[in-house]
């Protein structure tokens, strides 16, 4: 009844606005990306890209793949894979691996600013909504040196959207079953030198639904699944000075915040009801550059946020038995000076500074509290040469080091420290066919979890060592097709995990003597065989073996991921997209036993009439099939979900 009461609305105002727009011309989006955050351009002297491998969203993908979240896009990205929080399901996380490194290894930056969970080291991307993102780009690894020394070589970086040259306001709203809504606002303009941006998004839902092959009884009439609800806000101004072609500054504020109930562990013996009545982040940060277009630049970012968490466990599933409730606070400060030396078509060197400091409260009141306090300082430079039209060279190398000043519970070990290096190459094109290669060593540093848990916690672990090599080879015929070929090896050395001791008090202890190895293939084809038509797919295959060569299942990791999706718009703005996502088996640990979870294919498609690009109705759905399928053992995901809603554009 919704769903039809919606579409009724939907069309109501779509023949509403309709004469208001009838001498419009069309145009575009909103503007670019903001750049001020992002760490390299390639619009700014050599391609740092060009020697790696280097995956793009784009704001067009995010649309046309129906996306709320960051999660929904990256799950068709290459050599990506999305899935369930492995160690605390309860959260009810999306969390990303790429070519098989954990999440806790991903280092994600959204706009320059780290954004990883101060305990665990990991990025729900289900908290970034996809309206007020236009770029992603994901180095799988190893990234250029500047982007930092945490994590293990591999970065997300995010960038969000910002006003264009004239007014440009968007409103979007789609409904589906399960009283399930969203909405997303964007306003923007530039008046001389003084520029401005607001962005506001709401997402919510009863609960998401189970597919209807799901055997168990214990669920919601109607067939959603316990506990899932949730509604999320996300809020953020940005206002900025463009003074000439010189320089440029943004000062951007954010808000979000969230209310969940996590799902129950259906298939446990005792199951926890975990609800997170309250996750806020408020924030704010600057950024700063000067000398833009000249041959030396300089950057200069700064950031200061807040996030709150509280999280209840209750005794049955009413949620009105209170067990007990946990509060998470984390104080995050810190800022990075980038200077940059464009020398023309033959160098362009980067060198960049930084700092991050990290205050951490965690409490079960009348039953334990921690404080943490970090520091973190980095320094990096890279380097891009071409001395040649057919040969590129990037050479990269930076310091690391992370010292925990002060812990209520332990005492602090010694600081973590590491160096890292980067060497690539790209040869060609020749008739369309172009090769790199590139290799780098990354230190991984613990996380707050790894150091100070309270009862796994080890604050003598030393910084883990990732090495990463990659192959590549592409061949591009124009604009029309393109083929990529990449083979990757990644180790670590040294990395946490939990190892059983003789301590009774202690029976399990993060140790960092985990040496292990993933390798495996990535390939790629992008390609507009006629006008108006894309097509891309993708394939990964990857396996990882033991310290002593022998092959081993990593948890919650499949051997074998598959995307694919096809495009077509007609000139008069009715248009179509469909895609596919493929995951072979995973395992993963229950009660001392491994459980086998099945492959799954999911199925998604979009229909829609935008009139000239100012007016758009559409029509999405995901997991059309109903498959049953699992990302965490007994936690199932989303069957079949149909929304349709309206977008809205004035520029």
């Amino acid at each position: 009844m919704l769903l039809r009461s919606s579409l009724l609305l939907v069309l109501l105002l779509f023949l509403s606005v309709l004469p208001a727009f009838a001498d419009d011309t069309g145009g575009s989006d909103y503007g670019a990306p903001f750049n001020a955050g992002a760490r390299q351009s390639a619009g700014e002297g050599l391609d740092p890209s060009a020697t790696a491998t280097v995956i793009v969203v784009t704001g067009e993908d995010l649309i046309a793949r129906g996306a709320r979240t960051a999660a929904d896009a990256l799950q068709l990205a290459a050599g990506a894979y999305v899935y369930d929080l492995d160690r605390w399901p309860q959260r009810d996380e999306r969390l990303l691996r790429v070519r098989g490194a954990a999440p806790s290894d991903v280092r994600v930056l959204l706009d320059g600013v780290p954004i990883e969970h101060g305990v665990f080291g990991t990025t729900d991307l289900r908290d970034l909504p996809a309206d007020q993102i236009a770029l992603i780009r994901i180095y799988p690894g190893p990234a250029p040196a500047i982007y930092g020394a945490e994590g293990g070589g591999a970065v997300v970086e995010i960038l969000t959207r910002q006003a264009g040259d004239h007014f440009i306001g968007r409103f979007d709203s789609r409904f589906a079953d399960h009283r399930s809504a969203n909405f997303s606002l964007g306003l923007g303009d530039t008046y001389g030198a003084f520029q401005y941006f607001v962005a506001g998004d709401h997402d919510g839902a009863a609960g998401f639904p189970l597919p209807a092959s799901f055997p168990r009884a214990r669920n919601e009439e109607g067939g959603v699944r316990d506990n899932s609800a949730f509604a999320r806000d996300h809020y953020r101004v940005r206002v900025g000075a463009l003074i000439g072609s010189q320089a440029e500054f943004h000062l951007t504020g954010f808000y979000s915040r969230g209310e969940q109930d996590a799902p129950v562990d259906i298939g446990a013996v005792d199951p926890a009801f975990v609800r997170f009545p309250e996750v806020h982040r408020l924030g704010g940060q600057l950024n700063a550059r000067a000398g833009a277009f000249g041959p030396f630049q300089v950057r200069a970012d700064a950031y200061l946020f807040e996030y709150v968490e509280d999280t209840a466990q209750y005794a049955e599933e009413t949620l009105t038995t209170l067990l007990s409730r946990s509060r998470l606070r984390n104080v995050r400060s810190g800022g990075d000076l980038t200077p940059v030396f464009d020398l023309g078509r033959f160098s362009r060197i980067a060198v960049t500074f930084g700092g991050r400091h990290d205050e951490i409260d965690f409490e079960i009141p009348d039953q334990f509290r921690e404080r943490i306090k970090t520091n973190r300082l980095d320094a990096a430079a890279d380097e891009e040469i071409k001395p040649t039209d057919w040969l590129q060279v990037s050479l990269g190398g930076g310091y690391g080091r992370l010292r925990a000043t002060h812990a209520v519970n332990f005492t602090p070990g010694d600081p973590v420290a590491g160096w890292r290096a980067r060497l690539g190459a790209v040869v060609g094109p020749f008739a369309g066919f172009s090769a790199h290669a590139v290799a780098g060593r990354n230190p991984r540093f613990p996380t707050i979890e790894e150091w100070f848990d309270p009862q796994l916690g080890n604050p003598n672990l030393r910084a883990a060592l990732v090495d990463n090599y990659e192959l590549g080879v592409d061949y591009a015929l124009t604009t029309l097709l393109h083929f990529g070929a990449v083979g990757f090896i990644r180790g670590t050395q040294g990395a946490p995990q939990m190892t059983a001791t003789s301590d009774a008090a202690r029976p399990l202890v993060f140790t960092d003597d985990a040496d292990f190895v993933t390798r495996g293939f990535t390939l790629t084809l992008d390609a507009a065989p006629v006008h108006g038509l894309t097509l891309r797919a993708n394939y990964t295959r990857l396996q990882s073996f033991d310290g002593d060569g022998h092959a081993i299942d990593v948890y919650y990791l499949p051997k074998q991921t598959a995307a694919g999706e096809a495009r077509y718009r007609f000139d008069f703005g009715l248009g179509a997209g469909v895609n596919t996502f493929y995951a072979d088996q995973a395992r993963a640990p229950v009660d001392g036993l491994v459980n086998t979870m099945p492959w799954y294919w999911l199925l998604g498609a979009r229909v829609f009439y935008s009139y000239r690009d100012r007016i758009e109705l559409y029509v999405q759905g995901w997991n059309l099939t109903d498959a049953y399928y699992e990302t965490h053992p007994f936690y199932p995901e989303p069957g079949r979900t149909v929304e349709a809603g309206m977008k809205l554009t004035y520029f």
